[in-house]
């Protein structure tokens, strides 16, 4: 879901959006909330999902990695390749080392994948591991 009204918020969330999101996982296995984008301070959304992720442009370098925010919330990373970016792999090799692997405090693994929607590349693995992911809290929660 996206481009919800936020007039007047704190924070780019609206208000109605911890409802919004129960009643839709009335009638879904996951439910995906889309932001105008988190920042080094603002990650609120973080309390009203399960599972965040963040999508990085091949474009930025290690120092944009290492920055707090999103980058130390997220559980997923998804690098958005575009065919026409030379560095793709290259920044990818470089989230893996520098994101993926990092153990969160419930003791998930972070992921990172390198993604192409247009080639369709790498989206049947990220979306095995949302559910993985999934799996992983329901587990928890026993």
């Amino acid at each position: 879901m996206r481009s919800l009204a936020a007039r007047g918020e704190k924070s780019a969330l609206p208000i109605a959006l911890p409802k919004i999101i129960a009643y839709a996982k009335i009638f879904a296995d996951i439910v995906m909330v889309e932001t105008a984008g988190a920042g080094q301070t603002d990650v609120e959304i973080e309390n009203h999902v399960d599972t965040l992720i963040q999508v990085l442009p091949p474009l930025e370098g290690p120092l944009n990695m290492e920055k707090a925010g999103i980058n130390e919330c997220a559980h997923l990373f998804a690098v958005n390749a575009r065919e026409y970016f030379l560095n793709n792999e290259q920044f990818f090799a470089l989230a893996e080392i520098e994101l993926g692997r990092k153990v969160d405090n419930n003791g998930w693994t972070k992921k990172v994948f390198l993604v192409n929607a247009r080639e369709k590349k790498g989206i049947a693995e990220f979306v095995d591991c949302l559910y993985a992911h999934k799996k992983f809290l329901e587990n928890l929660k026993r």
